[in-house]
């Protein structure tokens, strides 16, 4: 099922190693700011993360707190 705003708890190689799907390229999608403008003069560099869905098997979801 797929899971909207997921919370989710594990240990980093055990979280990874459950991923048993993921989608291809044109699933891609760019996430966060466009740019990170700063310094004197300004400068801008491009920011933020590359994803694309994935499925996960055996992941605690919904952790709160």
């Amino acid at each position: 099922d797929m899971v909207k705003n997921p919370t989710y708890t594990g240990i980093t190689p055990e979280f990874w190693g459950n991923m048993d799907m993921l989608s291809g390229e044109d699933e891609w999608v760019f996430w966060g700011t466009p740019n990170c403008g700063k310094g004197q003069p300004s400068q801008i560099g491009h920011t933020g993360h590359p994803a694309s869905p994935a499925r996960f098997k055996n992941t605690r979801i919904g952790v709160r707190g």
